[in-house]
């Protein structure tokens, strides 16, 4: 027996009946069933508005962007006329790296009067130059762009070259003249090897500061003239422990001899100096972008012409 809700009894049989005809829950799949949708009619006139005006568009812009991509005779003439100041502005370039190194090839200039003001000035036209080119309509043509970007690397490449042998030239004016002038000493001079050392150390003081320049041919040069003083040091500390050639016997005197042979063999003046001319000239051509720029001219000339037909 059950209570209801008051205390009501409930039989067994009325509980039977509850439960004889439970409800019947809604079948999952049929809720879950696709619908059919109702059929969508297209409005074909104003999709074939919509293309016209998409169309139009398209015609508009490109009538619009074509005059102002495309590269004309004059656009060509006036990048060809860009390259000929570049290379009046390299010409004066040259020059005036060729007059701030002119001691190389003279004894008679001072040190203390060499001036590369006039280096720094012609390779800043010229930087400026080549970056200017970029910005011509001349460079929306591809070829030109491909031709102009190889002209540029090497370009640069010059004039970073330019720049660091004008920072270097007093520097490198000042120590060429003091390590030209070798001891002008015998083996029987008593101060033989105080003038060696005054020597290797007025030189090395010098020099050494060219280690620190941008331009790689400076650097090969000190270090190797380093390097020399460093085999002279080593030299007269040899000597110096055998002793004088005045006091020496047979034999350290032959010694003594020996090493002042290797001494003299050693030149970290004119004959330094001689070597680094001829490296600094392949340095400086191997820099030239004269040639790219011949290339970037002719270009630009065969573009005209066909242009122009």
């Amino acid at each position: 027996m059950r209570y209801g809700k008051q205390d009501e009894l409930i039989s067994e049989a009325d509980i039977e009946e509850l439960f004889a005809d439970p409800v019947t829950p809604a079948s999952f799949d049929r809720l879950v069933a696709p619908r059919p949708l109702p059929k969508r009619t297209w409005n074909w006139p104003i999709i074939a508005v919509l293309a016209a005006i998409v169309v139009i568009a398209v015609v508009v812009v490109v009538a619009v962007a074509r005059p102002f991509s495309s590269v004309r005779a004059t656009h060509y003439a006036q990048a060809s006329q860009q390259t000929s100041a570049m290379s009046e502005s390299y010409m004066e370039t040259s020059t005036a790296f060729t007059d701030a190194y002119s001691f190389l090839y003279s004894n008679e200039i001072d040190p203390s009067a060499v001036d590369a003001t006039e280096l720094v000035s012609t390779v800043s036209t010229f930087d400026e130059q080549v970056d200017d080119f970029s910005d011509l309509r001349a460079m929306n043509d591809q070829e030109v762009a491909s031709s102009y970007a190889n002209f540029q690397r090497q370009a640069k490449q010059y004039v970073k070259l330019m720049n660091a042998l004008a920072d270097s030239a007093g520097t490198l004016a000042q120590s060429s003249a003091v390590c030209v002038a070798t001891p002008s000493v015998t083996e029987w001079d008593s101060d033989y090897y105080e003038q060696y050392e005054t020597y290797i150390a007025d030189c090395r003081s010098n020099v050494e500061t060219l280690t620190q320049s941008e331009a790689s041919v400076l650097q090969e040069y000190a270090s190797t003239t380093v390097q020399t003083l460093d085999q002279m040091t080593e030299i007269i500390n040899q000597m110096r422990t055998i002793g004088d050639f005045s006091t020496a016997t047979s034999a350290e005197y032959q010694e003594l001899a020996e090493l002042a042979d290797q001494l003299a063999d050693l030149d970290a003046g004119y004959g330094a100096l001689n070597d680094f001319q001829v490296d600094l000239q392949q340095a400086v051509e191997n820099a030239n972008p004269m040639e790219m720029l011949q290339e970037l001219s002719t270009l630009l000339g065969d573009k005209y012409q066909e242009q122009s037909e």
